[in-house]
């Protein structure tokens, strides 16, 4: 795993003056930014744990990250159906317990399932979207080897349009985050383009009944 301290002598490089640790702050903020808007951080689910009916993944999502959106869910090499959470609450209503059909994702990182199983359940596989939080603080290398230079020129930028430092430069803030804007959609187009076929349960999305 790539470390964000790993970012910071390259940004620091464009931003004479800003402290290591507000360069590793704002370098928090344009990760979780990043990957949010692309989507570009996809991870194995490999196990669960539920809570009456919301489950939390525990297995294969990484530490100080959260689920926004599920491409796959199965039990037991079963596909799971994605629905709504009215849609599961009509269908299911007298549902508790028992082998798990369906799931929505009210929430970031809150996945309800219906009917559920065990507290524990090892039976779940599938991949998901996963953002960090801002207390992460790595991220894979893969990931790292080939976003790193979008990331660090918002990361830039960020820093050079606050106001009133001794780094403020207005102008090319504006230049670094013009540049910063245009990678970051080649980036998200390619991978919407690489992941076509995948369709993505997210929170607010919802058509024809499912998510």
């Amino acid at each position: 795993m790539a470390e964000y301290v790993d970012l910071v002598e390259r940004v620091a490089a464009d931003v004479p003056g800003a402290m290591d640790n507000l360069i590793l702050r704002e370098i928090a903020r344009g990760v979780a930014d990043f990957f949010r808007r692309t989507e570009a951080w996809r991870v194995d689910i490999t196990g669960a744990t539920y809570t009456t009916d919301n489950m939390v993944f525990t297995s294969g999502v990484p530490e100080d990250t959260r689920v926004m959106g599920i491409i796959e869910l199965r039990h037991d090499d079963v596909p799971l159906r994605p629905k709504t959470m009215a849609a599961m609450q009509a269908d299911y209503i007298n549902t508790s317990t028992g082998t798990p059909k369906v799931y929505s994702l009210p929430e970031d990182d809150v996945c309800t399932v219906t009917p559920y199983g065990a507290s524990t359940d090892t039976g779940f596989r599938g991949r998901a979207i996963v953002y960090p939080t801002l207390s992460n603080t790595e991220f894979p290398d893969l990931l790292y080897d080939r976003y790193e230079e979008t990331i660090c020129m918002g990361v830039i930028s960020r820093l050079l349009l606050q106001p009133q430092k001794t780094w403020t430069n207005r102008q090319l803030g504006g230049d670094y985050l013009q540049l910063y804007e245009g990678q970051l959609d080649e980036h998200r187009l390619g991978i919407q383009r690489r992941n076509r076929s995948a369709k993505v349960t997210r929170r607010h999305s919802s058509y024809g009944g499912l998510l």
